[in-house]
Order: structure tokens, then sequence, then C-alpha cells
């Protein structure tokens, strides 16, 4: 199994505090850490009310990863990679039990004062689309 340092390091980024981070950005990518039971329609969206950072809204993590998506709806077009993160079923907590590198979206809604976001999986036919 690999760990979120591995997928993150292997999508191009160099994490400092892994306990606390759920988003990496550097000049070519944003990465978010996702957590697998939020993505919906068949894998295609991934609808969030802000309620997944480490530490709540207004947290740390919660201001960072508002700069990282404002970032890349600057300066990426909206695209973002992802690391999918699966809760362990067997814990109400936030404890993992796996994670594994996850497609490419596009941020479709974003408020940077709430910090909700909404996601927008990248494929060949939406892809084809925007062009």
């Amino acid at each position: 199994m690999a760990t979120l340092t591995a997928v993150v390091q292997k999508l191009g980024h160099t994490p400092k505090n892994i306990r606390r981070e759920w988003s990496w950005q550097n000049d070519k990518q944003v990465t978010l850490a996702l957590w697998s039971h939020l993505v919906v329609n068949d894998g295609q969206e991934y609808p969030n009310a802000n309620e997944g950072a480490e530490g709540g809204p207004g947290s740390s993590e919660d201001k960072r990863r508002r700069k990282h998506l404002a970032y890349a709806l600057e300066h990426l077009h909206g695209r973002v990679s992802s690391a999918i993160v699966t809760q362990n079923p067997d814990t109400t907590t936030e404890a993992i039990e796996s994670v594994e590198v996850g497609p490419a979206w596009r941020v479709t809604e974003f408020n940077p004062v709430t910090g909700s976001f909404h996601l927008k999986r990248i494929t060949f036919g939406n892809l084809r689309q925007e062009r």
C-alpha cells in the first residue's frame, strides 16, 4: 500500500508536514488530497462544502488549500491533480486505509470566502468540449 507521502512525491511535490497538509503546489501543478467517499456521479465530480480540511474551515490547512485553489484557477486553467484517500471503514476517525494517484480535475466552482469548491473530472470528452 502506498503512503500519502509516496503518492504526493510521485506527483512531484515535497511534503513538509504530511499529517497536516491536504494540498500541495509547485510551479506546474496543484494537488489535492480527496476523500474517496466524497467523489460522486460515478467518479466524475467532487463537491466540497469545505468540511474535509484537517482542522476545519479557517484552519491553516484550509487557508493553504484556498491559496492553492486560487493559484490553480489563475495560473493552471483550474486544473488540479489528486491523491485519492480511502478512509479505514473500521473507524469513525479520519484514519487512512489507502492512497492512490487520482485523476486530473478542473475546478468549476470556488468560493474564496468560504473555501467551498467543486471539481469535475477531466476526461477526453470534456477536454475536447473546452477547446
